[in-house]
């Protein structure tokens, strides 16, 4: 969009309708679209308000109100990147009529003077690119030639990035603010962030200082830093605290700590870049079993076990009914019967050695299935004990299943995350071990990590410090035993400014030069921690947890032998008395 403001009044107009109608045509020719309007000098609000991406504006510099049109729309904003300034003027001494102006280095202002014949200039026009580094921050008005114009053909200098031109701010002193939320730490500010001590405590807020302090050399410019502890979010009264209201009542330039998009940030404040990526997650100590009786019982399914002890009631079925037609064999109760199936599932061996040929086919039948029963068995056993136990636990849900008590970092992310989970697992948990117990359930890094590392607790921590304990306080094969289960995605951190800022575009221009240069990533590579390498050692060690169920057996095994001598006693007696009354 293209608006043409004519300097004058709606009686007196420097152009005539003629003149304007073929400014008009000229444009839309050039697939710009062009708005004709009248800038009255006294009015209040002399540019109306456009809701276009770009808006061009051509004013006369000569119009009496020129000066004032500049201040009003210094005041309404009306020269950050949405508009596009041409000014012409008479003379090359133009700098009162921006006396009072509130321009910055994002304005984009041309001013256009008629060439001296003196200077051996083969122009009609002059082009120069007018700005100040910071008008509130003791900026001073700066022109450059950037080109000329002979009447039929614009000749520019080569067109690079206009805050690459503009890059000298020395003498400005910027007002910024940065977050330590946790740790003690020495000396001022400034120093801590060029510190690389204890890189685990307050990592994206020191490493986004570091970002900001190359573009602090890139530019020149000084920076006075003061800090606070909340990162800053809406308050019950409605009103932003933290960074996050200093940047809302604009009492700062820019933020030196990079925050989370949040809908109440958004209204408050804008985003620029995102430089740092926030990582949390459940960190928790993968159980071998929810049940020990699960090692024995999980070679094969229930439908596999129902199968099986069908078979070998069949069995135990057609032995018995075998042995009662066959001579050779003594005894033929259900007893002896059922001890030489299960002697033949134990690889024990038959009580009973049949001579009929139906016989015999039974017992063949019943020793291949035994036998290819305990070889599938007891390798399904022994590959279960010695393979990595296999717990998938993926989802929030998976985490509340397991018999672990849960935990988070002592920090306002966390806690503003309950406010508006609204999935059902986050709201059970919070419901099951948050609610009523915030004294233990936001505990600092170390405790927390140190109760995950011995099984007790499922902790909710970001992933560097995490890493960082594992690797100074586990062994490589102790790291395999650990999870994560993350209770929220991944979050962007963003460059903060004030709302409408006019140097937003400036230090983004920085930090993308700085990515492209390969320093993000080497940054990256210093204050981000990797995880720990997990080597696993491929040897069995079985503790009491997964013997003891074997061991019931025995003591199962006297009690039903001692109940089935009670009971036989007591039919013997019962028999002997009975004899007795007959006789």
């Amino acid at each position: 969009m293209f608006s043409l403001m004519i300097c004058g009044s709606e009686n007196k107009i420097v152009l005539n309708r003629l003149e304007i109608k073929q400014i008009t045509r000229y444009l839309n020719e050039k697939y710009i679209l062009v708005s004709n309007s009248i800038i009255k000098p006294n009015a209040s609000n002399p540019i109306p308000q456009i809701c276009y991406k770009r808006v061009g504006v051509v004013l006369d510099g000569d119009c009496k109100g020129a000066s004032h049109v500049l201040y009003q729309c210094g005041l309404d904003k009306n020269f950050d990147l949405k508009y596009h300034w041409l000014i012409f003027t008479s003379h090359s001494n133009y700098s009162v009529l921006f006396n009072g102006v509130n321009i910055n280095i994002d304005v984009n202002i041309r001013v256009a003077y008629p060439a001296l014949a003196s200077l051996g200039i083969d122009a009609e026009f002059i082009i120069d690119d007018v700005y100040n580094p910071a008008f509130n921050r003791g900026g001073t008005l700066i022109k450059e030639v950037v080109g000329q114009y002979d009447g039929s053909k614009y000749q520019v200098k080569q067109q690079t990035n206009k805050f690459w031109d503009r890059r000298n701010l020395t003498g400005i002193t910027f007002r910024t603010m940065t977050v330590f939320h946790e740790g003690n730490w020495n000396g001022t500010p400034e120093e801590y962030l060029e510190s690389n001590e204890h890189k685990e405590k307050n990592t994206y807020s020191r490493f986004h200082g570091r970002l900001m302090s190359y573009c602090t050399k890139h530019y020149g410019y000084r920076l006075n830093i003061s800090w606070l502890t909340d990162y800053g979010y809406k308050s019950i009264n409605g009103v932003m605290v933290g960074l996050s209201g200093e940047l809302q009542k604009g009492t700062i330039d820019f933020g030196l700590s990079a925050l989370s998009a949040r809908m109440d940030r958004v209204r408050a404040m804008t985003l620029g870049r995102h430089t740092w990526k926030l990582r949390s997650a459940f960190i928790f100590k993968n159980p071998k079993s929810k049940n020990s009786f699960e090692l024995f019982i999980r070679p094969m399914t229930f439908k596999v076990w129902t199968v099986l002890v069908l078979s070998l009631l069949l069995a135990i079925f057609i032995t018995r009914t075998c042995s009662t037609f066959d001579y050779s064999v003594n005894d033929t109760s259900w007893t002896v019967s059922c001890l030489s199936v299960i002697a033949s599932l134990s690889q024990q061996g038959l009580l009973i050695v049949p001579r009929r040929t139906p016989a015999r086919i039974c017992v063949l039948s019943t020793l291949l299935l035994t036998t290819m029963v305990y070889l599938f068995y007891s390798g399904c056993l022994v590959s279960s004990l010695l393979n990595v136990p296999l717990l998938t636990v993926k989802t929030i849900q998976d985490l509340l299943d397991l018999d672990l008590k849960i935990a988070l970092e002592n920090v306002t992310l966390n806690k503003e995350y309950f406010k508006f989970a609204d999935d059902d697992a986050s709201k059970e948990m919070y419901r099951r071990w948050i609610h009523g117990r915030e004294n233990s359930a936001y505990m600092n890094p170390t405790d927390g990590l140190e109760l995950a590392k011995a099984g007790t607790l499922a902790f909710h921590v970001e992933i560097d410090k995490a890493y960082t304990f594992l690797r100074e306080n586990c062994d490589d094969e102790e790291v395999c035993e650990f999870k994560e289960v993350q209770l929220f995605r991944p979050r962007n951190m963003y460059a903060t400014y004030p709302k409408h800022s006019p140097f937003r575009d400036m230090i983004d221009v920085c930090l993308q030069r700085i990515a492209e240069a390969g320093v993000l990533e080497k940054e990256y590579q210093f204050w981000r921690a990797t995880k720990p390498i997990c080597v696993y050692r491929y040897h069995l060690n079985m503790g009491m947890a997964e013997f003891y169920p074997v061991l019931i057996f025995v003591p199962l095994g006297i009690l039903m032998s001692l109940l089935i001598l009670l009971i036989e006693i007591i039919i013997y007696r019962y028999n002997i008395r009975y004899l007795i009354f007959v006789n």
